[in-house]
């Protein structure tokens, strides 16, 4: 019988190393509003469903990865969840190519102070910390609006 060669073992997984959480601020340009409604059935119930959504875009006071441009998606949800995975988390960064585009649940009364600030023309600056992007995503630790023109970093 031939002799086969010893099978290689692998050690233990090496563990990635933490990313370091990255804060910038950034100026709201401007903000659009859209409604999305459809009818679903699920079990023979049928249900309407509706979303809410606010986006903001503008430009950040400092750049991340060299893209300096920013589109948040604000959406409303009964009780939105805080992510379990990486770091305790609220929202995410989705896409990092021409924009920074990232997506942040918010609930009830949260969307619609801001909706109200939004329509009174106070949503003026968004401040984040986020884990560092990694291939275009990353994970927001926070979010902030204010009326007040951002801080410069």
């Amino acid at each position: 019988m031939p002799a086969t060669a010893p099978r290689a073992t692998r050690g233990p997984k090496a563990r990635a190393k933490p990313r370091e959480l990255v804060s910038r601020s950034g100026l709201i340009r401007e903000w659009n509003v859209s409604v999305f409604v459809i009818a679903d059935v699920h079990h023979g119930n049928r249900k309407r469903k509706s979303t809410r959504c606010l986006e903001f875009c503008g430009a950040l006071t400092k750049p991340v990865k060299s893209v300096s441009e920013f589109m948040l998606t604000v959406f409303a949800e009964t009780e939105p969840p805080v992510g379990k995975a990486g770091i305790p988390s609220i929202g995410s960064i989705i896409s990092m190519r021409q924009t920074l585009d990232a997506v942040l649940p918010l609930a009830e009364g949260e969307f619609q102070l801001l909706a109200m600030m939004a329509a009174a023309g106070k949503a003026n600056s968004v401040h984040m910390s986020f884990q560092e992007p990694r291939y275009g995503s990353a994970l927001i630790a926070s979010c902030s609006f204010s009326s007040q023109p951002p801080d410069d970093e």
